[in-house]
């Protein structure tokens, strides 16, 4: 047994199977194999060394001290047929569920037990879940019918079972009244306390939305019914504990079902559906009859009947012989004529519940059917009523009535009005000579009530009457009913008057009678019923022998017996579904409804009529086929009023945005009011235009209308049908098109929009053949271009006859020669002739596309043009433009113009002067150039000048247009000074010609390059300790290692880490962990010299680089004394703690080695200080220090012994870095020998790897060294490895190491690495163990699908290789050739895939030996490793895979926490970042390094009555429209959605005009396409910046723009705003507004200088009203700038008044708000007021308040420069109230500014505020601004403003403010 399992190949196998496989001598249970996978599982991997531990039942289950029970050894030895056995366990040591195949083997004389195990744990979940409903915990539709269907299948004939379905009554008004969850709570409800009353054996599951089946295994229906009535009780009781304020109750019906038929679950699930349809029915009139005595008994008042008050209804009463009646469905209130409620006596006209009403007045045998009708009018179920009953007259007599009456429904297709007539058939009989009290004939009573019966009953709409058959010809066969026996004649009479008088309440279909017995013994049956079953008479009483119940199908006899006998238990009447057997083994179902009757012999009777409903059965089973097989939408509709459904499959539902619930309640099941309706006209018209012309087929296209109100298109592909009673119906396939029609709208509205776009551009087109050198024009290009339809000779031709300017003739040959040479596409800009002109030119774009190529050369293209004209024009205003730009630059210092062509210096300018001097006149660039040269400061900033900016350069940069790069420098000013300089160079076109020209000018950017270099050493300098951080520190020690010359002195790396520090952050917290680091620095710092380079590598580790030592004793005592102080006590606080220093250094290093490898020598010493105990510092040596886990590895060339590759380690310890030799032979470096060893010698050749151990004298010592045979770039090669310990440790080494490797990985995640670096950190692990020479991590695109190379790896060796440009999709093929592995290895010509590895290298050296594997997901590709010139471990592909997963495992992680980020700081439903982003980004943004910063806001109006009146998903696509502008135009990091409705993108160090250019495009897009329902505002500022103030003004811009954007859209039905406006503009017509005017006064001379205007108003009982009451209501409802208007006008008309009576006119000022002066088109309608008055502008001062000024400057001045330009004043109103804005004074050319009233009231007693008060006047003096001082009340105030010199006082020192005549009694007249 030892032997067989010794086998490599079946240990491979039997390893790398992922199933759990085990051996054990059944004798002593000990485990004599177990493969890899289940040792992991198990975790058995050092156990099963111990022969203690080798017993099955204690290794692989717990607490067991025998072999298990469930074991299968017994039963296998003792079972003669049975090889295997498979069974369930669940194991109690791992925890998990496993499917066991156990079976026995003999081997060698023994027998032993091989037992495989397969994990089923997660399947046993996952099919868990799958089988039960989210929602209320029992078993899905899925699960309950395949149960359901377990049991159909395994029942015996004698077994039967009882199915109920149940639906809960009113879950839809629950829904609307309460909510949804409320609907789901009732659900879950129901269904749990259902299933905890189940008996065992019995199963509910959930079958759709609201219905739920319940299987009894054991119940009859009988019984069944008895618990589900029992069950009603208790869900009352339990819902009234459970706080649930609605009655739970549900309706439901039976199936009972018996062994041995045929049927299927869907005909189960039938039966079912049939029986709870006629409960439901009930359940609904008994509700109307308790809704009527509750009303009844709740009050005697009945409420007036509110109808229309015209008198039509008394006019009709009045004008028929009948009575009139109308019925509301909502309240359930009835109105009657008056006659009526005489001839009946009915307590009013108006009654409740009048269905309920009648049932107690009418006839007993009358009221179920009477009830019946009206619930189906009130269900809306039936649209007409004609009904013949019996009801009491006032006099208590019988009276039969007829009504008929019409159901009206309203928009959402719910029943809403009934009316009618009833007529009293009494009446209508009466003879004159009678007294009016005969009957009607018995024939036509008959008649009326069968009508009545088929115009209301269930199956009206399916089933018609069919013409009878010929009559027989025979006398006996014309018999009215076939009786069974011989019975007295008196007797049959009898029973055939009872049977004449069921048929009366019933529907003429055939007749039957049994008695209520066993086999059901016939009694009689008539004509009809016989012709059902397609036997004579005769023929079936011996076929039955007498029994009706053997024509009965089996499987549906005792259905039928127990169905109608549990039915008449509660109902009068019964009704069932089952099948028949007929002649010749025929089958038809039937439909039966019959009653008991009592015969003389009192025998129970049961009378009944059926018809055949095969054909509907047949439908129902077609139907339900194509509803489970087609994707498209099935539907079946009665082409009668308002197409009704009579059936649809699910995808027909979700089409239409329903579900089948919905659609019966809400839309009562009619097709017509989900069509759209605009299209319900259209829809009509065809299908009668289709019954007109008997197509068998048609299509249609239509819209339709969702339940969420959204519009899509359909396709309805229908056929026309015949059902059996001749009416048509139409079965067809809906399809949704929606998107199919967008797109042919989206491509018709761009061909409209080209066709535009060539209207509006003159963009034209046409075709020009290269090869006959001639223009093809097209009708638009003749138009434009004049000349034929064909140009010959091109380009010559146009330039002879002077259509292009001579300034464009070069261009326009080189245009035609490059399309002629080939190029695919060219363009140029060129001047060409008007049309029609001799010497006006236009400037025109030419495009040529190539379209066919003949040898490379293009034969045809396609020529565009479109004007530019606009364009070009605007360049050269930007040529002068950028001429005049330096002048206004700030910070500039000097700038100049050089023509490049001529070298001539064309102008200068400097900062302190105007022009350049004469003597500079002649300068060119070269001069220039000297002088900036002679001015730096800086020799290396003097080379990059001389490198980069001669002329010559200049001259490159201007022929291959390339942009001239910045140049900062250092500059000597006149002064002595040194700043930063900026010199900016461009080049441009003359605008007349093809010279270029040179712009230069330079800026002083000191400050902000001081800025820029301390953020600088922020980043290089760790903030904690002072310290460099690693990466700087890194930088700094290589740039030394490189300088040889300064390198003098011996040099050493130290590394230090402080021990257990983790433990200090736990118990003290992260300040106090920082406050000692501190304090480590600081000790460090205090200890080290001045030459020394100290750093902070990460958390605790400190490093030390000791430069230029004098001696290795001075490196020992500082790196010991640094060590010892950093180990003490430190208390922070009330904490204290203990610490301790690890350290390790690495000194005598070799003169080419690296930082990296300096720094891996002292990591590695201090990883061995922190091993060997802590506390202590530890050197690394070359050679002493090589310890067990470091090892030697180089290839030999087999021929000459020469070293062709060695590694890292052996180059450090042979100290050869950078200097070793191509010719340098091993023999040599390990045994200094001068000629090949002997016993090399002797192993030329070696098969397999070979060890052994010898003496190498150059470290003087035993090692064991490796050889075997290798390949290298496809040559052999002998690999030799040496290390000190044996290779059979250093394997358990290896797998310590990787596991080790793994812990690393996931500790420096929780540390923070970046991503980067944790992959890198795996491809170096993966690297150093199998040697590759370099590897390649690709990751799969998720959009393209294919791998890319997202990062490499390359060991630090000599022969490095450069990267290659290769398609990856040649590494997928590889790859799938390596199933079913995971890995494959290619490391010779034969292998597997180097067919395609030599494609992917692309015929360059093949890098063999090359390992790849693939990095899984799911088992699905989501990247791959590819190793490159594996050297060693070429088998040990386990290793690799473990990395794979642990990449794969990083990769997910850092996926994860990317995806929370963006949950967290992005909107889900546009992408863009929310809220709380823009919230921190405002923290965090620090103004000072922004120079500019605009803001764009975008505002939805109305969404929320937009997603009302279109539907959420149209909202949800407007939301989605302004993101994705946004994002396009702006940047995805720059915008923001602030609401739902608000949206921000915001922009740094942006300038105006790119700014402006970019919300143009924004603003131009939404009026495109959404123009009425969103707005959008800008803002723009730079130097002082807030964003809380830029975001603050585009708020309120956004607020009047959608405030204006309302009141646009407002219509004339919305009476608050039509009634606001009105009563504004009635109160300004009748005066209730009114003006008045408060005197301004010159400080000096107390003379009268001035008024403001102020708006009051005037009510009739409370007098003036001043503004503050009812200026914001106002303002509010963004009517302000009515008043405003008004204020201006009223003005104007006084002054004109007063000015044509010899006035001396004074400016008056008034107030403009902040909505009025943002108003667009408010200036011209300031200038119609003025100019119709004809008062001088200057007149008119606009005061705006102080606030104003936190608008964005730019749009603030636009407005104020305008309203100058017109002549206006503008005056800043209540200045120091609140921002005080400095800004404004300066920017604006203010004409006054005012005080606010509560500085100045301080200014007599408050030193402080004279001296801002006094510091403002003298700054308006000084700006030309006059000052005024408002609320002036003494004259103490007054002689301070008058010493202060200021201007103007305005207050009631003066006088209050004052009405027309007051005021002008006091200052006109």
């Amino acid at each position: 047994m030892e032997y067989m399992f010794d086998s490599e190949f079946y240990q491979k196998v039997l390893n790398q199977s992922h199933i759990n496989i085990y051996i054990t001598d059944i004798e002593t249970d000990e485990i004599v194999y177990m493969n890899d996978y289940m040792k992991k599982t198990f975790q058995l991997d050092d156990k099963l060394d111990d022969k203690k531990e080798k017993i099955c039942w204690k290794v692989l289950q717990k607490g067991k001290t025998k072999r298990c029970e469930l074991c299968k050894i017994d039963h296998l030895l003792n079972s003669k047929d049975e090889k295997f056995c498979v069974w369930k366990e669940k194991n109690a040591v791992t925890g998990r569920t496993y499917m066991n195949y156990d079976t026995l083997e003999s081997w060698n004389g023994r027998i032993y037990h091989i037992q495989n195990s397969i994990d089923i744990t997660d399947n046993i979940q996952l099919s868990k879940e799958v089988s039960i409903d989210e929602l209320t915990g029992v078993w899905s539709r899925n699960a309950g019918k395949k149960r359901l269907d377990e049991i159909l299948r395994q029942m015996d004939k004698t077994d039967k079972f009882t199915v109920a379905l149940y639906d809960i009554n009113g879950l839809k008004w629950v829904n609307d009244t309460y909510g949804h969850l409320e609907g789901d709570r009732l659900l879950q409800f129901v269904a749990e306390n259902i299933k905890k009353e189940l008996e065992k054996g019995d199963f509910i599951f959930r079958l759709s939305g609201d219905e739920f089946i319940v299987v009894f295994m054991n119940k009859t229906v009988s019984q069944a019914d008895n618990w589900m009535k029992k069950m009603l009780d208790i869900l009352e009781q339990r819902s009234m504990e459970n706080g649930m304020s609605y009655n739970v109750a549900f309706s439901y019906g039976f199936a009972s079902i018996y062994g041995g038929g045929n049927l299927s679950v869907s005909d189960v699930l039938s039966i079912a559906d049939t029986q709870m349809y006629i409960q439901k029915r009930n359940y609904h009139i008994m509700k109307g009859k308790k809704r009527f005595q509750e009303q009844k008994m709740r009050t005697a008042e009945i409420p007036p009947f509110q109808y229309n008050k015209d008198y039509l209804f008394e006019a009709l009463s009045e004008s028929i012989d009948g009575y009139m009646f109308v019925g509301n469905l909502k309240t359930g209130e009835f109105m009657y004529s008056y006659k009526m409620v005489i001839d009946f006596g009915l307590p009013g006209q108006v009654l409740p519940n009048a269905a309920a009403f009648w049932g107690e007045r009418i006839h007993p045998d009358d009221a179920l059917m009477f009830l019946k009708s009206n619930q189906e009018i009130a269900d809306g179920r039936a649209e007409r009523h004609t009904i013949a009953y019996r009801v009491k007259n006032r006099k208590g007599e019988w009276v039969h009535l007829l009504c008929k009456g019409k159901m009206i429904r309203n928009e959402w297709g719910e029943p809403d009005l009934f009316a009618g007539v009833i007529q009293n058939l009494d009446k209508g009989n009466k003879s004159e000579e009678e007294d009016g009290r005969s009957a009607i004939s018995k024939k036509s009573d008959l008649e009326m009530f069968i009508n009545s019966m088929i115009d209301t009953e269930y199956y009206s709409e399916q089933k018609k009457t069919e013409e009878k058959k010929e009559k027989l010809l025979e006398t006996d066969q014309k018999k009215d009913f076939y009786f069974a026996d011989n019975i007295e004649e008196q007797k049959k009479f009898d029973t055939q008057k009872q049977l004449l008088d069921f048929a009366n309440e019933t529907i003429p279909e055939g007749i039957l009678a049994v008695y209520d017995e066993p086999g059901f013994p016939l009694l009689c049956m008539d004509h009809t019923a016989l012709e059902y079953t397609q036997y004579t008479f005769k023929e079936l009483r011996e076929k039955s022998g007498g029994y009706f119940a053997r024509l009965i199908h089996p499987d549906d006899q005792n259905m039928v017996e127990e169905e109608i006998k549990r039915q008449l238990e509660t109902e009068e009447v019964y009704e069932i579904r089952y099948r028949i057997l007929c002649n010749e083994g025929n089958l038809i179902w039937v439909y039966e409804k019959g009653k008991y009757i009592i015969d003389d012999d009192k025998r129970r009777i049961i009378l009944s009529f059926f018809y055949d409903i095969s054909h509907e059965i047949q439908n129902e089973q077609e139907l339900r086929f194509i509803r489970k097989n087609s994707r498209d939408g099935i539907f079946k509709v009665s082409l009668t009023e308002s197409f009704p459904l009579t059936y649809a499959n699910d995808e027909y539902y979700r089409i239409h945005g329903y579900t089948k619930e919905q659609m019966a309640d809400e839309r009562n099941n009619r097709a017509i009011f989900v069509v759209y309706e605009p299209d319900r006209i259209y829809i009509q018209k065809q299908i009668e235009e289709w019954l007109l012309h008997k197509e068998r087929e048609m299509v249609l296209e239509y819209r339709i209308q969702k339940r969420d109100g959204t519009i899509a298109w359909v396709h309805a592909d229908a056929g026309l049908t015949i059902l059996p009673d001749r009416s048509f119906a139409m079965i067809g396939m809906v399809t949704d098109i929606t998107k199919q029609r967008e797109l042919e709208e989206c491509l018709r509205r761009t061909e409209q929009l080209f066709s535009i776009a060539k209207k509006h551009t003159r963009l034209n087109i046409w075709e020009f053949d290269v090869k006959n050198r001639c223009i093809i024009q097209s009708e638009e290009s003749k138009k434009i271009h004049g000349y034929g339809e064909i140009v010959e000779n091109v380009p010559e031709s146009l330039i002879e006859e002077g259509y292009v300017h001579p300034e464009s003739i070069s261009a326009i040959r080189r245009l035609y020669e490059r399309i002629g040479e080939g190029e695919k596409e060219v363009s140029a800009v060129v001047r060409v002739r008007v049309n029609g002109s001799k010497d006006k030119y236009w400037w025109e774009k030419i495009t040529y596309t190539s379209t066919q190529v003949e040898n490379g050369k293009t034969i045809w293209a396609v020529g565009a043009s479109e004007d530019v004209t606009a364009q070009k024009e605007a360049e050269i205003g930007a040529f002068k433009e950028e001429m005049m730009r330096e002048m206004l630059e700030e910070d500039l210092l000097f700038s100049f113009r050089v023509n490049i062509k001529r070298n001539y210096l064309e102008e200068a300018w400097e900062y302190s002067q105007q022009k350049m001097q004469e003597e500079r006149y002649n300068f060119g660039y070269d001069d220039i150039f000297r002088e900036i040269k002679e001015t730096i400061a800086n020799e290396d900033d003097s080379k990059r000048f001389e490198e980069y900016y001669t002329l010559d350069k200049i001259n490159e940069y201007a022929q291959i247009r390339h942009h001239i790069p910045d140049f900062e420098f250092r500059q000597k000013q006149k002064d002595g000074m040194i700043i930063w300089v900026m010199l900016n160079m461009r080049i441009m076109k003359s605008p007349n010609g093809e010279e270029p020209i040179l712009f230069g000018y330079a800026r002083n950017i000191d400050l902000q390059k001081k800025r820029e270099l301390s953020l600088q050493k922020k980043v290089e300098i760790d903030e904690l300790s002072g310290f460099y951080n690693h990466a700087t520190a890194k930088l700094l020690v290589q740039n030394i290692l490189k300088d040889e010359k300064e390198n003098k002195g011996i040099s050493a790396l130290m590394l230090l880490d402080v021990d257990n520090f983790n433990q200090v952050n736990r118990t003290g917290g992260y300040l106090v962990g920082n406050i000692i680091l501190s304090q480590i620095s600081q000790e460090i710092r205090s200890r080290i010299p001045s030459s020394c380079i100290s750093a902070r590598h990460n958390g605790d580790v400190f490093a030390v680089f000791f430069y230029n030592m004098r001696s290795d004793q001075e490196i020992y005592r500082l790196a010991t004394e640094i060590r010892s102080s950093l180990c003490h006590r430190y208390t922070v606080e009330q904490y204290e703690t203990d610490l301790t220093v690890s350290a390790g250094m690495v000194y005598h290093f070799s003169a080419s080695m690296t930082y990296d490898q300096l720094y891996q020598c002292a990591l590695h010493a201090l990883d061995t200080a922190k091993r060997n105990g802590k506390n202590m510092l530890l050197f690394y040596r070359e050679i002493e220090n090589l310890n067990s886990g470091m090892e030697i590895e180089f290839m030999v060339d087999m021929k000459d012994y020469t070293i062709i590759y060695m590694n890292v380690t052996g180059q450090i310890v042979f100290g050869m870095k950078g200097t070793m030799k191509t010719n340098l032979k091993c023999y040599e470096l390990l045994y200094n020998r001068k000629n090949p060893c002997p016993f090399c010698k002797e192993k030329d050749h070696i098969e397999k790897p070979y060890v052994r151990q010898c003496f190498i004298p150059k470290f003087d010592k035993l090692m064991y060294v490796q050889e075997r045979m290798g390949m290298k770039e496809q040559e052999m090669v002998r690999e030799i490895c040496l290390r000190e310990t044996p290779f059979e440790e250093n394997i358990q080494l290896r797998n310590t190491n990787l596991y080790t490797f793994m812990r690393e990985c996931y500790s420096n995640i929780e540390k923070g690495e970046d991503l980067e670096t944790l992959l890198l950190s795996c491809m170096a692990h993966i690297g150093k163990f199998y040697h590759a020479q370099r590897i390649l991590l690709l990751t799969k695109n998720k959009e393209e699908g294919h791998l890319e190379t997202s990062l490499i790896w390359e060991m630090d060796s000599f022969f490095a290789q450069g990267d290659r440009k290769k398609e990856n999709k040649w590494l997928e093929k590889i790859l799938e050739l390596a199933l079913p592995n995971n890995s494959i290895l290619i490391d010779t010509q034969d292998s597997l895939g180097y067919e395609e590895i030599q494609n992917y290298y692309k015929g360059d050296d093949i890098p063999l030996a090359i390992l790849l594997t693939k990095i899984l997901k799911n088992e699905k590709l989501t990247g791959c490793l590819v190793l490159e010139n594996v050297c060693r471990n070429k088998d040990a592909v386990k290793t690799l895979e473990a990395v794979a997963s642990v990449i794969q495992h990083i990769q997910s992680i850092f996926e994860l926490k990317k995806n929370y980020e963006d949950a967290v700081s992005r909107d889900q439903k546009t992408g863009l970042l929310n809220y709380n982003c823009y919230r921190q980004k405002k923290e965090t943004f620090d103004a000072d390094i922004c120079s500019a910063l605009g803001m764009v806001g975008v505002h939805i109006v109305d969404l929320k009555r937009y997603n009302q009146k279109y539907g959420v998903g149209r909202g949800d696509e407007l939301i989605i429209f302004v993101a994705e502008q946004m994002k396009e135009i702006f940047g995805e990091d720059s915008c923001y959605r602030i609401s739902g409705a608000a949206f921000l993108a915001v922009c740094f160090d942006i300038t105006y005009e790119n700014f402006l250019h970019r919300y143009e495009i924004l603003e131009q897009r939404i009026k495109q396409f959404y123009p009425k329902s969103i707005v959008s505002q800008k803002v723009w500022e730079q130097h002082t910046i807030s964003l809380e103030r830029l975001q603050q003004q585009i708020e309120e811009k956004l607020a009047v723009a959608v405030n204006k954007k309302q009141n646009q859209d407002y219509n004339i039905n919305d009476t608050t705003i039509q009634e606001l406006m009105k009563g504004l503009q009635k109160s300004i017509q009748n005066g209730s507004f009114c003006t008045f005017l408060q005197p301004k006064a010159r400080v000096q001379t107390n003379e009268i200088c001035g008024a403001e205007a102020l708006v009051r108003y005037d009510h009739k009982e409370k007098g003036i009203i001043s503004p503050g009451r009812f200026l914001p209501v106002i303002e509010k409802a963004g009517l302000i700038r009515y008043v405003d208007l008004f204020v201006l006008k009223d003005v104007c008309r006084m002054m004109r008044q007063w000015m044509d009576e010899g006035w001396e006119a004074f400016p008056i000022s008034l107030n403009f708000s902040r909505t009025t002066i943002l108003e667009p088109g408010i200036l011209t309608e300031t200038n119609r007021i003025t100019e119709y008055f004809h008062i001088p502008k200057e007149l008119i001062e606009i005061e705006v308040t102080e606030t104003i000024s936190s608008m964005d400057n730019v749009s603030l001045q636009d407005i104020v420069n305008q309203f100058i330009k017109e002549g206006y004043k503008i005056a800043l109103d209540d200045f120091g109230s609140e921002y005080s804005n400095i800004y404004v004074l300066y920017s604006l050319n203010l004409t006054s500014l005012k005080l606010d009233r509560r500085i100045v009231s301080d200014i007599y007693h408050d030193k402080k505020a004279r001296m801002v008060v006094e510091n403002v006047i003298d700054l308006c003096k000084k700006l030309d601004i006059i000052c005024v001082a408002e609320g002036v009340e003494m004259e103490e105030q007054l002689d301070v403003l008058r010493n202060m010199k200021c201007d103007t006082i305005q207050g009631y020192y003066l006088n209050k403010p004052l009405a027309k005549q007051d005021f002008e009694s006091h200052y006109i007249k």
